[in-house]
Protein backbone atom coordinates (compact mmCIF):
# COMPACT_ATOMS: atom_id res chain seq x y z
CA UNK A 1 0.00 0.00 0.00
CA UNK A 2 1.19 3.36 -0.97
CA UNK A 3 2.06 6.13 1.47
CA UNK A 4 0.25 9.36 0.88
CA UNK A 5 2.06 11.83 0.22
CA UNK A 6 1.77 15.45 1.95
CA UNK A 7 1.76 17.89 -0.97
CA UNK A 8 2.88 21.48 0.34
CA UNK A 9 1.27 23.92 -1.83
CA UNK A 10 2.77 27.51 -2.21
CA UNK A 11 1.16 30.18 -0.77
CA UNK A 12 -0.73 32.38 -3.28
CA UNK A 13 1.12 36.32 -2.88
CA UNK A 14 -1.02 38.28 -0.55
CA UNK A 15 -1.69 41.45 -2.07
CA UNK A 16 -0.17 44.56 -0.04
CA UNK A 17 -2.33 46.31 2.18
CA UNK A 18 -3.53 50.23 1.00
CA UNK A 19 -2.56 53.64 2.71
CA UNK A 20 -5.86 54.24 4.58
CA UNK A 21 -7.30 57.36 3.41
CA UNK A 22 -9.90 59.07 5.11
CA UNK A 23 -11.69 62.10 2.71
CA UNK A 24 -13.37 64.13 5.56
CA UNK A 25 -16.09 66.80 4.13
CA UNK A 26 -18.12 68.96 5.48
CA UNK A 27 -21.66 68.16 4.58
CA UNK A 28 -24.05 65.79 3.87
CA UNK A 29 -24.88 67.03 0.35
CA UNK A 30 -23.25 68.77 -1.86
CA UNK A 31 -19.69 67.40 -1.35
CA UNK A 32 -20.66 63.92 -0.57
CA UNK A 33 -22.88 63.98 -3.65
CA UNK A 34 -19.60 65.07 -5.82
CA UNK A 35 -16.15 63.93 -4.33
CA UNK A 36 -16.94 60.53 -4.23
CA UNK A 37 -18.18 60.20 -7.88
CA UNK A 38 -15.20 62.42 -9.00
CA UNK A 39 -12.58 59.99 -7.55
CA UNK A 40 -11.83 57.17 -9.30
CA UNK A 41 -10.16 54.33 -6.76
CA UNK A 42 -9.12 52.54 -9.16
CA UNK A 43 -6.51 55.53 -10.20
CA UNK A 44 -4.84 55.00 -7.07
CA UNK A 45 -4.18 50.74 -6.54
CA UNK A 46 -2.05 52.12 -3.60
CA UNK A 47 -4.88 53.30 -1.53
CA UNK A 48 -7.80 52.73 0.80
CA UNK A 49 -10.25 55.44 0.18
CA UNK A 50 -13.32 55.88 2.51
CA UNK A 51 -15.61 59.01 3.17
CA UNK A 52 -16.58 60.75 6.35
CA UNK A 53 -18.05 64.00 7.05
CA UNK A 54 -18.23 65.77 10.06
CA UNK A 55 -21.43 67.86 9.69
CA UNK A 56 -20.94 71.25 9.43
CA UNK A 57 -20.65 73.88 12.41
CA UNK A 58 -17.21 75.31 12.93
CA UNK A 59 -13.69 73.91 12.48
CA UNK A 60 -13.12 72.77 15.43
CA UNK A 61 -16.00 69.72 14.62
CA UNK A 62 -12.87 68.68 12.06
CA UNK A 63 -10.92 67.96 14.97
CA UNK A 64 -13.64 66.48 17.30
CA UNK A 65 -14.75 64.07 14.32
CA UNK A 66 -11.14 63.25 13.94
CA UNK A 67 -10.35 62.82 17.89
CA UNK A 68 -13.31 60.50 18.32
CA UNK A 69 -12.51 57.71 15.71
CA UNK A 70 -8.21 58.56 15.85
CA UNK A 71 -7.95 54.60 16.60
CA UNK A 72 -9.18 54.12 12.96
CA UNK A 73 -7.83 56.74 11.15
CA UNK A 74 -4.45 57.23 9.25
CA UNK A 75 -4.26 59.73 6.91
CA UNK A 76 -6.84 62.63 6.76
CA UNK A 77 -7.77 64.78 3.81
CA UNK A 78 -10.72 67.50 5.04
CA UNK A 79 -12.06 69.20 2.36
CA UNK A 80 -14.31 72.64 3.58
CA UNK A 81 -15.16 75.67 3.11
CA UNK A 82 -12.96 79.24 4.29
CA UNK A 83 -15.58 81.62 4.50
CA UNK A 84 -16.35 80.58 7.99
CA UNK A 85 -12.63 82.63 8.55
CA UNK A 86 -14.13 85.59 7.81
CA UNK A 87 -16.32 85.41 10.49
CA UNK A 88 -14.34 86.56 13.28
CA UNK A 89 -10.84 86.10 14.69
CA UNK A 90 -11.84 83.07 16.94
CA UNK A 91 -12.66 80.69 13.69
CA UNK A 92 -9.61 81.94 11.88
CA UNK A 93 -7.69 80.99 15.10
CA UNK A 94 -9.65 77.76 15.56
CA UNK A 95 -8.54 77.06 11.63
CA UNK A 96 -5.46 77.72 12.40
CA UNK A 97 -5.14 75.64 15.14
CA UNK A 98 -6.87 72.91 13.47
CA UNK A 99 -4.11 72.87 10.73
CA UNK A 100 -1.61 72.62 13.06
CA UNK A 101 -3.08 69.37 14.89
CA UNK A 102 -3.69 68.24 11.12
CA UNK A 103 0.44 67.65 10.86
CA UNK A 104 0.81 67.02 14.19
CA UNK A 105 -0.83 63.88 13.85
CA UNK A 106 0.32 62.85 10.25
CA UNK A 107 2.40 65.08 7.91
CA UNK A 108 0.40 63.35 5.01
CA UNK A 109 -2.60 64.78 6.38
CA UNK A 110 -3.99 67.93 4.37
CA UNK A 111 -6.91 70.26 4.22
CA UNK A 112 -7.94 71.87 0.96
CA UNK A 113 -9.96 75.13 1.43
CA UNK A 114 -12.21 76.77 -1.10
CA UNK A 115 -13.49 80.37 0.01
CA UNK A 116 -15.88 81.22 -0.31
CA UNK A 117 -17.53 77.84 -0.32
CA UNK A 118 -17.19 74.29 -2.24
CA UNK A 119 -19.72 75.10 -4.54
CA UNK A 120 -17.68 77.55 -6.20
CA UNK A 121 -14.78 75.52 -7.21
CA UNK A 122 -17.79 73.63 -9.81
CA UNK A 123 -19.33 76.65 -10.54
CA UNK A 124 -15.73 77.48 -11.93
CA UNK A 125 -16.07 74.58 -13.76
CA UNK A 126 -18.98 75.19 -15.72
CA UNK A 127 -18.73 76.92 -19.36
CA UNK A 128 -20.79 79.26 -17.99
CA UNK A 129 -21.50 81.57 -14.83
CA UNK A 130 -23.76 83.97 -15.90
CA UNK A 131 -25.31 83.66 -12.29
CA UNK A 132 -23.82 84.12 -8.80
CA UNK A 133 -24.96 80.61 -7.74
CA UNK A 134 -24.39 77.36 -8.94
CA UNK A 135 -28.47 76.22 -8.53
CA UNK A 136 -28.87 78.86 -11.42
CA UNK A 137 -25.98 77.73 -13.55
CA UNK A 138 -27.50 73.78 -13.43
CA UNK A 139 -30.97 75.47 -13.84
CA UNK A 140 -32.03 74.16 -10.46
CA UNK A 141 -35.23 75.64 -8.64
CA UNK A 142 -33.28 76.67 -5.48
CA UNK A 143 -30.18 75.35 -3.50
CA UNK A 144 -32.13 73.21 -1.36
CA UNK A 145 -32.89 71.00 -4.69
CA UNK A 146 -29.43 71.33 -5.95
CA UNK A 147 -27.89 69.78 -2.63
CA UNK A 148 -30.68 67.10 -2.49
CA UNK A 149 -29.83 65.92 -5.78
CA UNK A 150 -27.87 62.60 -5.43
CA UNK A 151 -26.84 62.96 -8.91
CA UNK A 152 -25.22 66.29 -9.02
CA UNK A 153 -21.97 65.21 -10.51
CA UNK A 154 -23.70 63.84 -13.28
CA UNK A 155 -25.62 67.12 -13.56
CA UNK A 156 -22.81 68.90 -13.31
CA UNK A 157 -20.93 66.80 -16.31
CA UNK A 158 -24.12 67.11 -18.37
CA UNK A 159 -23.81 70.98 -18.37
CA UNK A 160 -20.33 71.04 -19.38
CA UNK A 161 -18.44 71.27 -15.79
CA UNK A 162 -15.07 69.67 -15.52
CA UNK A 163 -13.03 69.29 -13.02
CA UNK A 164 -9.84 70.25 -15.21
CA UNK A 165 -12.01 73.79 -16.19
CA UNK A 166 -12.20 74.04 -12.39
CA UNK A 167 -8.05 73.74 -12.16
CA UNK A 168 -7.41 76.15 -14.67
CA UNK A 169 -9.74 78.96 -12.67
CA UNK A 170 -8.16 78.02 -9.63
CA UNK A 171 -4.81 77.53 -10.12
CA UNK A 172 -2.96 80.76 -10.34
CA UNK A 173 -5.01 81.94 -7.29
CA UNK A 174 -3.11 82.59 -4.35
CA UNK A 175 -3.83 80.21 -0.94
CA UNK A 176 -4.51 80.91 2.42
CA UNK A 177 -3.16 77.55 3.03
CA UNK A 178 -0.81 75.55 0.85
CA UNK A 179 0.41 72.27 1.50
CA UNK A 180 1.41 69.94 -1.57
CA UNK A 181 4.08 67.40 -0.21
CA UNK A 182 4.72 66.05 3.15
CA UNK A 183 5.67 69.12 4.50
CA UNK A 184 4.63 71.62 6.84
CA UNK A 185 2.05 74.03 5.13
CA UNK A 186 2.50 77.45 4.26
CA UNK A 187 -0.35 80.14 6.10
CA UNK A 188 -0.74 83.36 4.97
CA UNK A 189 -3.63 85.09 6.67
CA UNK A 190 -3.54 88.17 4.01
CA UNK A 191 -5.46 86.22 1.51
CA UNK A 192 -8.05 84.43 3.45
CA UNK A 193 -11.32 86.53 1.94
CA UNK A 194 -10.01 86.09 -1.85
CA UNK A 195 -11.47 83.93 -4.17
CA UNK A 196 -9.64 80.23 -4.05
CA UNK A 197 -9.15 76.62 -4.07
CA UNK A 198 -6.58 74.26 -3.13
CA UNK A 199 -8.52 71.56 -4.73
CA UNK A 200 -6.50 72.52 -7.96
CA UNK A 201 -3.89 70.27 -6.69
CA UNK A 202 -6.25 67.39 -4.89
CA UNK A 203 -4.82 65.20 -7.58
CA UNK A 204 -1.51 65.75 -7.31
CA UNK A 205 -2.05 65.21 -3.48
CA UNK A 206 -3.46 61.67 -4.18
CA UNK A 207 -0.80 60.71 -6.57
CA UNK A 208 1.89 61.55 -4.13
CA UNK A 209 0.36 59.46 -1.39
CA UNK A 210 -0.34 56.84 -3.76
CA UNK A 211 3.54 56.32 -4.83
Amino acid sequence: MSKKRNIIRPSSPKRPLGKSVLILVEGKKTEMNVIPNYVVKAAYPHLSINYGNYNGGGYIDIQNWITRHSASLDIVLVICDLDRAESGQNEQDTLCSVIHFLEKNNIKNNIFLTYPAFEDWLLHGLPFTQFRELYQCLGYQNIRSQKADKNLWVHFIKKGGTWETSKTWFKSKPLFYEKKDFQVGKINKDYISQPQSSLYYFDEYLKLLNE
